[in-house]
């Protein structure tokens, strides 16, 4: 019978982490002090995951700006693994970024296994975001196109019997009308065939001069 392994505990196991923290100076500037962590808590890996796909995603829009993520993402590198702290004015922070030495002394000493991860997430987020939208767009004229097709098919219920008569009179009687609802082409409607009704029961008299006349029929 093979002897059971013991298994490893906790305070071993925490006893074999290596120091996270190293402090190296910035190239050229020996008492500027880098502090770098090699590896992020998971707290800070979604903030930094966040803060990239909000920068380069807008949900309000729908748009996607591919060109920013770069910039960001050596940008969250600076402040979430480092101790950099960078201005809010974009384009002096993509001189700091980019002209500097501080991104690639910061890569130099990070654990590249989490950061390709945090890469990778980020990628994926992107992905979910933009899938979301184009559900969300899709859906937005799936529903357009269905009350289309409704205010079509009321159309053609209301005005399949209406007279040349009665669309002249509907046509004006919008124009007057303002804004345009459903129960305000109904009105109208009823109110064109109304006149034309009224129209039919009125009857022409010749007066003895020869003048046409109208007289409206009395009702019952």
């Amino acid at each position: 019978m093979s002897k059971k392994s013991n298994k490893i505990s906790v305070n071993k196991l925490e006893s074999t982490m290596q120091n996270n923290v190293v402090s190296i100076p910035m190239a050229g500037y020996e008492d500027i002090e880098i502090v770098v962590r090699r590896v992020l808590p998971l707290r800070d890996v979604m903030q930094f995951v966040e803060d990239v796909v909000s920068s380069c995603v807008d949900r309000d829009t729908g748009s996607y700006i591919p060109e920013v993520q770069a910039f960001a993402t050596r940008a969250c590198v600076l402040t979430q693994y480092a101790n950099f702290t960078l201005p809010k004015d974009s384009e002096k922070q993509y001189d700091l970024v980019y002209n500097t030495s501080a991104f690639h002394q910061v890569m130099d000493v990070i654990d590249r296994a989490q950061y390709d991860e945090v890469l990778y997430s980020i990628n994926e987020r992107i992905k979910h975001e933009v899938a979301m939208m184009e559900s969300s767009m899709a859906a937005q004229i799936a529903d357009i196109t269905a009350k289309l097709d409704h205010f079509v098919e009321t159309s053609e219920a209301m005005f399949g019997s209406v007279s040349d008569k009665d669309m002249s009179a509907l046509i004006h009687g919008l124009a007057n009308g303002g804004r345009l609802d459903e129960k305000k082409i109904v009105d109208a409607v009823m109110d064109a065939r109304r006149q034309e009704n009224a129209a039919e029961h009125e009857d022409p008299v010749v007066s003895s001069d020869g003048e046409v006349i109208t007289l409206r029929k009395k009702k019952g």
